[in-house]
């Protein structure tokens, strides 16, 4: 037998409409949130430009140059800043990431055709937005915009003329000065060396003593007063510094004027065979993972020898196997180096669709090799698995709404209290595993993958948060809120003069 409520039951009631609301937002949010939202991302772009994974990087790519220069007149140049600001320019500005949510479960659930392994590769990896096409599309435009953004030409000339710097200085065979040389070149000092090689851009009857005089100068005051460059010491530095600027006068075109680009451009090119880093050669998927695609090609160095993938010795044109020396390809602006690297604006997008085509092979040949396209299929059930956790967080949301529009506002909540829990964890293992993970694998961290392993964790996030708090909120929102006025409804119904009273108090109910 029903029963009327009394005025002040009424009022209470009213009094939860908000309430109401406040959890409608709550479970709507985080239903909508862990349907749409990647229950794991992981940030590949933001790996590669990890610090960890640039020194790896830059390491690997330096043994493969100085493999390249060994025995050539280049091989004892340091051109590690200059890698170093290849390798940071490129990968600091990689995009890509790998999603793993419910909604493109979902999507995989719901396609049409049989080859599910196929469409979870095109949805993780070769999409309009997916790892592959990103990842590709920004590696390759970042490598123009390193030659032609203001930045980029900045970073160029710092590493440049910190490589000039120390062969310059080698030429005066004084050890304590080149022992000293490596502390001193920080970027401030680099920077102001770069300033005073500019000013040889106004030099008019091509005498760069004085601008060389400044430049020994300011080294002089880089290294301190424990360390002193003598006067032939100084010298050596004029004649060298001269000799930079008639080779760069030398190589100029009709109608070119003098400029530090020229100098930069003149300086690499004469000093080393611009093959050796042919961009397309270094970002051969199958040479970084060392496989043995078509793509591998051989390197030329600047004796004109050819070694051949099999790393056999071809010839150069001559008969009997002699080698004629080959001339580096001079060039004088930016242009011209893209040019030179392999790279130009035309071909882009042959690049990129070469280098999608070579990581398309190479994923699918790990994958079928390794025996993981008998697991992919089941890619789709992934949305059966996070559904036990929207599910209960839209049964809230639907709740909440018809109880604000009824005349009892109250219902229950204990299955979202019970489960939803569980996805927020994986956020919160991800944020603790950096921390626990030194001590509990100390030789998995550590390791010789140590670096890959950091890189990676470093760019798995997870949106699960946010579920994770409207879950705390609603727990606040019950017990600070809503709990208080249930009591008083409670309460009120155990007034004597309301016959059919009852308690509908029980576990997760407000």
């Amino acid at each position: 037998m029903g029963r009327e409520k009394t005025k002040r039951e009424l009022k209470l009631q009213r009094k939860l409409i908000p309430v109401n609301i406040i959890v409608c937002i709550l479970a709507l949010v985080a239903s909508v949130t862990l349907f749409l939202l990647p229950v794991i991302n992981v940030d590949v772009g933001g790996g590669l430009s990890n610090e960890k994974f640039i020194a790896l990087a830059e390491e690997k790519i330096e043994g493969t140059i100085d493999g390249n220069l060994e025995g050539t007149e280049q091989e004892n140049i340091n051109y590690k800043p200059v890698v170093a600001m290849i390798v940071k320019n490129v990968l600091g500005k990689a995009e890509g990431t790998v999603a793993v949510s419910a909604f493109s479960s979902f999507k995989v659930l719901t396609g049409s055709g049989e080859d599910k392994t196929q469409m979870v590769m095109d949805d993780l990896f070769f999409g309009e937005n997916a790892l592959a096409t990103r990842l590709i599309d920004s590696v390759v435009d970042a490598v123009a915009e390193m030659f032609t953004t203001d930045e980029g030409k900045a970073l160029l000339e710092e590493s440049v003329v910190s490589v000039m710097t120390k062969q310059i200085l080698k030429e005066t065979e004084n050890q304590e000065i080149n022992g000293a040389l490596n502390d001193a070149l920080t970027g401030e000092n680099v920077q102001a060396l770069v300033g005073i090689l500019r000013e040889m851009e106004t030099v008019e009857d091509g005498d760069v003593s004085e601008v060389a005089g400044k430049f020994a100068e300011k080294v002089d005051a880089m290294l301190g007063d424990g360390v002193v460059i003598g006067e032939e010491e100084k010298q050596v530095i004029v004649d060298q510094i001269q000799q930079i600027y008639d080779d760069t006068k030398e190589n100029l075109t009709e109608g070119e004027t003098f400029s530090m680009e020229a100098v930069i451009c003149v300086t690499l090119s004469k000093n080393i065979d611009l093959s050796q880093i042919n961009i397309e050669d270094l970002l051969d998927f199958n040479k970084i993972t060392g496989g043995n695609g078509e793509g591998a090609v051989g390197l030329r160095t600047v004796e004109g020898e050819l070694e051949t993938p099999d790393g056999s010795e071809g010839g150069n044109g001559n008969e009997g196997g002699e080698q004629t020396p080959a001339e580096n390809t001079i060039v004088t602006s930016y242009d011209g180096l893209l040019l030179e690297i392999g790279y130009d604006e035309q071909k882009k997008d042959e690049i990129k669709g070469r280098m999608r085509t070579s990581l398309n092979d190479l994923l699918n040949g790990y994958i079928h090799d390794n025996g993981v396209d008998g697991y992919l299929s089941y890619y789709e059930y992934g949305f059966y698995g996070m559904l036990a956790f929207i599910g209960p967080w839209l049964i809230l949301f639907l709740f909440s709404f018809f109880h604000m529009l009824a005349k009892n506002k109250r219902f229950t909540m204990w299955y979202v209290k019970l489960l939803c829990w569980i996805p927020p964890v994986i956020w919160v293992a991800l944020k603790l595993f950096p921390i626990l993970g030194p001590k509990f694998l100390p030789d998995v961290w550590n390791g010789e993958n140590g670096a890959v392993i950091q890189s990676l964790l470093s760019a798995i996030t997870s949106y699960t948060w946010i579920s994770g708090l409207c879950y705390i909120l609603l727990w606040l929102v019950s017990i600070f809120w809503a709990f208080p006025i249930k009591r008083k409804i409670r309460k009120e119904r155990k007034n004597p003069e309301v016959e059919d009273a009852s308690d509908y108090e029980g576990f997760g109910e407000y």
